[in-house]
Order: structure tokens, then C-alpha cells, then sequence
């Protein structure tokens, strides 16, 4: 109960920010993506709850009472948003060939959805502390994913998830791995550039736990 009261209290937070700072709420879409809070608190919350959803709404809610202009100022923004974009429609040109359109239909469903919301994000993100922000949610919500596997590792003495699906999404894996590696990346990447020390052990901290995840 407290879990469900917590997840929900975060989930009012993450609909609301984008109102004040879109920015906000790039992260707030993004940390309930990577926390997965329908696999971690199963039994407390509501079966199929569309967080996703309703975050998305929100997001482009606080776009459109900030003003969102759909294409970047910024140089290397621009070229990060053009670079999204052509690899999106090199994938939907590829599509018209493939040898089996059922499965990469599927594919293209699921792409475009996140090209949206990366392309959306790289529009609202415009300082140095947004970019701040986003990396520190994703470390919060890798790591406590990466916490949670670890001690189901100790405490059992098998890595369970090296043989079956792991989350909402049904991560194999190799999938599960990839998504983690840029997590120890950037934890790395703070910690040599943090000048405070406890935070540099912190994210330290980080980096091992995802390492070891893997």
C-alpha cells in the first residue's frame, strides 16, 4: 500500500512538472519508462495502468503552453533531431522490403512512437541542467532496477533473469543488458566530473551495481 501511495505521489509530480519546465517532464516520462514501476510494485498497483500514456499527455501538454516550435535553434540539436529523423525514415523505406511484414510492422509500431517522444524531447531539453536532470532519473531508476536483480542474485544464488524475460516490456536477456550498459556510461561519466565526494561514491556505487547486473 505505501509503495502504490509512493509510485502514485511521484506519478502526480511527473504530470504536473511539465506545466511549469517541459523539461521536467522529458524526465519524468522517461524515469517511469526505465523504472518500470507495473513489473517492481506488481502487487500493489492496478494491472495495465497506462502511466506512459497519461506522462505523454502531459509532456506534450506542457510543449504546447510553452510554445513548442518543433524544430531546434541550437546547431547540434538540430543535427540530433535531423539524425533521428533519418534514421527513422531509412527504417520505413527498409520496411517496403522486408521479406516479412508482419514482423516489421510491428516493428515500425512500436518505432515511431519512440522516435515521438525521443525527437519531442530533444526539442525541450535546452540546458545544461535538463540535460543534468534527465541523466540523474535514469541513473535512479537503473540503478534500483539494478539493485533488485543483484539481491535476487544473492539471495537465491541464480541470476534468473539470464534465462527469462525480465519486466513489463518482457526484456530478454541481452535486451535488459544493452539498456543498462549506457547507465554505467553515464554514472562513470558524473562521477569524474562531480566535485562533491559523496555524490562521486554515489555514482560510483551506480556503475557497480548496473556492471554487476550485467
Amino acid at each position: 500500500m505505501i509503495s502504490a501511495v509512493i509510485i502514485f505521489l511521484v506519478f502526480a509530480i511527473a504530470m504536473v512538472a511539465p506545466l511549469n519546465r517541459p523539461a521536467w517532464g522529458v524526465a519524468g516520462f522517461y524515469f517511469f519508462y526505465l523504472l518500470d514501476p507495473l513489473w517492481n510494485w506488481r502487487w500493489a498497483l492496478p494491472a495495465n495502468f497506462e502511466f506512459q500514456k497519461y506522462l505523454f499527455a502531459a509532456l506534450v501538454a506542457g510543449a504546447i503552453v510553452h510554445g513548442f516550435h518543433i524544430f531546434p535553434k541550437e546547431r547540434l540539436t538540430r543535427i540530433g533531431f535531423y539524425a533521428l529523423s533519418t534514421f527513422f525514415f531509412v527504417n520505413v523505406f527498409s520496411a517496403y522490403l522486408s521479406a516479412f511484414p508482419e514482423t516489421t510492422s510491428a516493428f515500425i509500431s512500436v518505432l515511431w512512437k519512440q522516435v515521438f517522444v525521443a525527437g519531442l524531447s530533444i526539442s525541450l531539453i535546452k540546458t545544461r541542467q535538463d540535460v543534468k536532470l534527465l541523466l540523474l532519473v535514469t541513473i535512479v531508476a537503473t540503478s534500483y532496477n539494478a539493485l533488485q536483480i543483484n539481491l535476487d542474485y544473492f539471495q537465491t544464488g541464480l541470476s534468473r533473469y539470464a534465462y527469462r524475460n525480465w519486466g513489463s516490456y518482457g526484456l530478454d536477456n541481452n535486451t535488459l543488458a544493452i539498456l543498462m550498459c549506457p547507465t554505467i556510461a553515464i554514472s562513470l561519466g558524473l562521477a569524474v566530473s562531480e566535485r562533491s565526494t559523496w555524490r562521486r561514491y554515489l555514482y560510483f556505487t551506480a556503475a557497480v551495481l548496473v556492471g554487476h547486473q550485467i
